[in-house]
């Protein structure tokens, strides 16, 4: 079956990624007391940016630690070095 309505003409927009860096944080204020760029921070860090939790739709750190190399939860009586409400982290 035809259409009978014209079709619509959109206008023209442009994408530019010029400023974009995706998800990959620049600095941190979290390993040093003034903002630092990540790769002069001396120790190995992860970075979750807002961008990225946002786009996961994480509304706790047991979500979001789920998209980490280096985060292992602990269950039980385990030893832990940091605990708090979503569970423990080494």
């Amino acid at each position: 079956m035809p259409a009978t309505e014209p079709a619509v003409e959109l206008s023209p927009f442009v994408v530019s990624s010029d400023q974009d860096t995706g998800y990959s944080a620049q600095s941190t204020l979290s390993g040093t007391r003034t903002r630092t760029p990540l790769k002069d921070v001396p120790s190995a860090i992860g970075v979750f940016t807002s961008d990225f939790i946002s786009d996961l739709g994480a509304f706790n750190e047991r979500e979001l630690l789920a998209y980490s190399a280096s985060a292992v939860p602990e269950m039980g009586d385990q030893a832990a070095n940091v605990s708090g409400p979503m569970g423990s982290v080494r």
